[in-house]
């Protein structure tokens, strides 16, 4: 071993870094185990990740200075182990780690960002925060607070391997009486300390955002390649910079520039803005490849006449895919709620449509007129009339659907029968679906079907919807013996049968990752949802295939937490603050705080992930009040083909 300590400690920090990079969090905690050595060589990727908002407010100043002090300790310590054992390489600082901070305004002083700044060199992605406060509520102590806008940390924090930025600024709710400041008196001043950026987000509902000043953006950042602006739903407080022309002749394009999403706030002006942005974005990016034009209320795409995109228009047959020559996803919707029967000719050819106005009508003449054996990614906002009308996708791979139109007097969502689905879309690899009942028209398939009606779905997302039958999942894992993961997240099961307990029986799959948090049955046969009903957490048990033969198992959850159990089920229980001590007691070990011991009822989030050994672990989420807003999470095991970031930022702070 020691021989072996001695080789990957000689190994350049970039080369570790990338191995730990393809290591679950198990498997990194078992490095980290293994010798002193081990721990200094891969303790630094649990840092690639480290959110600090709300740290920097008078509450969590404590847990912020203990989070520097690591980092300063971390120098401190590698300086004097390079001093005393001068052939031993030097041991990576865990700020030099960092690639990913979120951060947000608060008390941090001009010294201590110049302190972060020096601890934490290689930030590749910040995420920022800030307040608009009215002056008389800012103390005259100059922080971060103070300032009303980014610029200053920015001045003094920003790394040369800074290329994604995501801005976001919040009213605190009091009424700002010296008006707010512009987009170029908050953003373009901190743009000019980071001109390697290469994805801007920027979002404010108190600032607009011109034409002028986007080109203000791309002369302070050349290397863009994506921009996000989220700007006012309502009237702009400066409606003269939104009214001010601009000469298009004066436009060059930005030929770096391969992501412009417009979310639907965005068109606040539709009467003013619509044809001057619509030509600046076909002449300022002509090299896209994503384009989202979500628009607000009753505005329609511009076109040359500014008609609309309907039979009646002169500018029908206008194709994005003719100005935008690599465009390949898109998303559109919310022009008026009206129906375009121009919309196949204006998507013809782009591979990854996303559509999300429910008001339009999805018929089959509206897919006929498509290119569906084009499109391999679809999002829709409804199912369409008549779901046979699937098969013209012929390549299609992923399907979402997002119901978005239910009755809000009844809350009443619609029927989706997942084996028409699956049965139409013969390609399909992923299906997602959110607010609907899932239904099956045939829970068995006939023997002599069977292999004429397997599908190649992969992975199934289901969202806040409600299983028919406990045996719609196993006729899903009977048609789909290649899925490998199974995301459930709010779902409910109507109790038909009067069984006390949700069944999630597959045992003809292999899943690799499967995603469970806070399953509920419904003790009556309703299929509506409604603000004040609270459905039951009961127990969910889990079965799969362990070998050759299925076989099912099932373990409580303390059993599993304490011997780690491989192959094991998962079983989801309590809802209530009266859930087992063992749960509490693993979630103080990972959170270290007592916030859940309240009088408020906590709920229990359980991650059951696998790897193709099928040795499950489970990760533990707490959230505060019953159905669950988060205040705190923690990540204890993840499975190696998910992303760190996703989880990982939602943690206060890393693991010392």
């Amino acid at each position: 071993m020691t021989n072996f300590n001695k080789n990957i400690s000689n190994l350049p920090f970039d080369i570790t870094e990338h191995i730990a990079a393809y290591l679950s969090t198990k498997d990194l905690i078992e490095c980290l185990c293994v010798s002193p050595e081990w721990n200094s060589i891969f303790r630094p990727a649990r840092y690639r990740y480290v959110n600090l908002r709300y740290q920097l407010y008078d509450n969590f100043r404590p847990s912020f200075s203990i989070f520097l002090k690591t980092l300063e300790q971390s120098v401190k310590k590698s300086k004097r182990r390079k001093t005393v054992v001068p052939d031993t390489p030097r041991i990576h600082e865990l700020g030099s780690s960092i690639r990913d901070l979120t951060m947000e305004d608060g008390l941090m002083s001009v010294k201590t960002m110049d302190k972060l700044a020096a601890l934490c060199p290689n930030v590749n992605k910040v995420s920022f925060e800030w307040q608009l406060y009215p002056k008389s509520k800012i103390n005259i102590k100059p922080t971060t607070k103070a300032f009303r806008s980014p610029h200053v940390f920015f001045e003094h924090f920003h790394p040369p391997s800074l290329t994604t930025l995501d801005l976001t600024g919040h009213l605190d709710g009091i009424p700002i009486v010296d008006g707010y400041p512009s987009f170029s008196e908050t953003v373009i001043p901190a743009l000019h300390h980071v001109p390697q950026l290469e994805y801007l987000s920027f979002g404010c509902l108190m600032i607009s955002v011109t034409i002028p000043q986007v080109e203000e953006i791309h002369s302070c950042c050349p290397r863009l390649k994506g921009l996000k602006l989220h700007c006012p739903e309502g009237t702009p407080r400066n409606t003269n910079m939104i009214n001010s022309p601009i000469d298009m002749t004066t436009i060059t394009p930005a030929l770096t520039m391969e992501k412009f999403h417009f979310p639907k706030k965005f068109w606040s002006h539709p009467q003013i803005c619509e044809l001057a942005w619509f030509k600046y974005i076909i002449l300022k990016y002509p090299k896209l490849k994503e384009l989202h034009i979500v628009s607000h209320g009753s505005v329609h795409i511009p076109t040359e006449e500014g008609g609309n995109f309907d039979s009646s228009s002169t500018t029908a047959n206008l194709v994005l895919k003719n100005h935008f020559i690599n465009l390949e996803s898109i998303k559109i919707g919310f022009f008026g709620g009206e129906n375009s029967t121009a919309w196949p000719q204006l998507l013809k050819d782009i591979r990854d449509i996303t559509l999300v106005d429910s008001g339009m009508d999805i018929s089959s003449d509206w897919i006929k007129n498509s290119t569906p054996s084009e499109i391999i990614r679809l999002n829709l906002p409804k199912l369409p009339n008549d779901l046979n009308t699937l098969r013209h996708f012929e390549s299609l791979r992923h399907l979402t659907l997002t119901q978005d139109s239910f009755d809000t007097r009844t809350f009443a969502y619609p029927e989706l029968p997942v084996d028409t689905v699956l049965e139409s879309c013969q390609a399909l690899e992923t299906l997602a679906a959110k607010d609907y009942i899932i239904t099956c028209k045939q829970l068995s398939l006939p023997r002599d079907t069977k292999d004429k009606s397997l599908s190649l779905l992969k992975e199934m997302i289901m969202d806040m919807v409600i299983f028919e039958d406990n045996k719609v999942l196993t006729h899903v894992g009977e048609r789909c013996p290649n899925l490998e993961r199974l995301h459930l997240n709010k779902c409910d099961w109507i109790n038909t049968n009067k069984t006390p307990f949700i069944r999630i029986h597959m045992p003809q799959n292999w899943l690799k990752t499967v995603y469970l948090r806070e399953p509920a049955i419904r003790t009556t046969d309703t299929r509506t949802r409604s603000n004040n009903f609270r459905p039951k957490c009961i127990s969910t048990y889990f079965s799969h295939k362990v070998s050759n033969s299925a076989k099912v198992t099932n373990y409580p959850l303390y059993t599993t937490i304490r011997k780690r159990i491989s192959p094991c089920g998962a079983v989801v229980e309590g809802g209530y603050a009266n859930s087992g001590s063992n749960i509490e007691s693993l979630i103080d070990c990972a959170l270290n705080d007592e916030g859940h011991k309240d009088d408020m009822p906590t709920c229990f989030t359980l991650d059951v992930l696998g790897d193709e050994y099928y040795d499950f672990y489970l990760t533990v989420l707490c959230c505060r009040g019953f159905g669950g807003i988060y205040y705190n999470e923690a990540r204890l095991e993840l499975d190696k083909e998910e992303n760190l970031d996703y989880f990982e930022k939602k943690v206060i702070l890393p693991l010392f």
